[in-house]
Order: structure tokens, then sequence, then C-alpha cells
């Protein structure tokens, strides 16, 4: 019975990204934990997301905001991507949430 509630709500999420972006879901890895948002004049056709995605986090376009991932792109956890202008991330690129840019040794810091 879980595993029936789970695959729903996976089949959910699925069509939550398709209503609200240009993606082809079954070529694309959604997270129970990822979200989408279309605000204010943004429209389906402004979020593009290509093959091969992992989306982990949260998608938000706002006031014709564009955002566009290229393929096997990756949103980390905890990730809000929001725009109100434009977002392009390339092939093979990945946005985490963890901004420890601090070097390795205590030397440095």
């Amino acid at each position: 019975m879980i595993g029936l509630i789970l695959k729903f709500m996976a089949w959910r999420k699925k069509l939550l990204f398709k209503k609200h972006a240009t993606i082809n879901v079954d070529k694309v890895l959604i997270t129970e934990k990822a979200n989408i948002n279309i605000l204010d004049g943004s429209t389906k056709n402004d979020v593009v997301i290509e093959d091969g995605c992992i989306i982990e986090g949260w998608v938000v376009a706002a006031s014709g905001g564009k955002i566009h991932m290229g393929k096997h792109s990756k949103i980390g956890q905890n990730v809000f991507l929001r725009s109100a202008d434009k977002i392009v991330l390339g092939d093979f690129s990945a946005v985490a949430n963890n901004n420890d840019n601090a070097f390795d040794s205590s030397w440095f810091r």
C-alpha cells in the first residue's frame, strides 16, 4: 500500500512540473522535495528543463523571468532557484546550497 502511495505522489509531482515547465518528465529525475512555481507574468515556456536533469530543490520564475537548465544539470536539496530576469545553467552543471568556500588547510583561514 505504501508503495502505491509513493508512486501516486511521484506521478503527481511529475504532473506539477509538466504543467509549469517545458519538460519531458520521463527523462528527468524529480525528487519528492522538489517544487516549481510560476508567478506574476511568467509562463510555462519561461522554464525549460532539458533531458537528464535532477531536480531536488525549488524552481521559481516570476515577473517574466526565464530559467533554462541544460542537459544533465542538477539543482540540489534546499536550493531555491528564483528568476525575475534570466538564469541559464549549462550542460553538466550543478547548483548546491553548500556555501563553504574556505580552503581545506587551516593555515589559509
